[in-house]
């Protein structure tokens, strides 16, 4: 009896396109859980303290990059960002409501003329001790910034495991009489859960 080699040929090729494609998936899947996301994306936030009502630090991580600033004397001064009340060293922190591994902090004010700095990005991997101001020595700095800037993209050389991100204001040392105020429109915190 003869065997129809062409056949068999055309059944092994056709079980190893399967077993390619399902490693692929498998793949897919894996290296789509490695892609950091934003894990600072709707969490929970604090301040040093808000101008007023319309400047929420929560708006710092709703997602939107847009801003609008309005005339003082109107009550509402800034909104769709946070604008900290004036005062040394003001900050703003983001509880990520877990510990991830950090990988990029994205830093925005909204507008090119609207700048922060000089400023500190500070972790801390546990709750306790969350006023980066009054418990600074508690907290790790990952980045300070010496420069005013609008939009700051940070990738970090090295993961950092934390479960709160801050930002703060620090003394200017140009004009170390004047307080500081603080103004945000977003802030990204791109991560890894454990």
């Amino acid at each position: 009896m003869a065997v129809d080699h062409s056949a068999m040929w055309v059944k092994r090729l056709l079980l190893f396109r399967k077993e390619l494609l399902v490693l692929w998936l498998l793949v897919s899947q894996a290296l789509a859980s490695l892609t950091p996301s934003n894990v600072a994306l709707n969490k929970v936030t604090f301040s040093s303290g808000q101008h007023n009502k319309s400047s929420s630090p929560s708006v710092v991580v709703d997602g939107d990059k847009s801003y609008s600033f309005t005339i003082p004397s109107s009550g509402r001064f800034c909104t769709q960002c946070f604008l900290s009340t004036l005062s040394d060293n003001p900050w703003w922190r983001v509880d990520l409501g877990g510990q991830f591994f950090i990988t990029n902090i994205n830093i925005y004010t909204g507008s090119a003329y609207r700048n922060i700095g000089p400023f500190e990005i500070l972790s801390k991997e546990t709750s306790g001790n969350l006023n980066p101001a009054d418990d600074y020595s508690q907290w790790n700095v990952i980045q300070s910034v010496s420069t005013l800037v609008s939009t700051y993209e940070y990738p970090l050389p090295t993961a950092v495991y934390a479960q709160h991100v801050a930002v703060m204001e620090k003394e200017n040392p140009r004009q170390p009489q004047y307080q500081q105020v603080l103004l945000l429109t977003e802030v990204e915190v791109y991560g890894f859960s454990e």
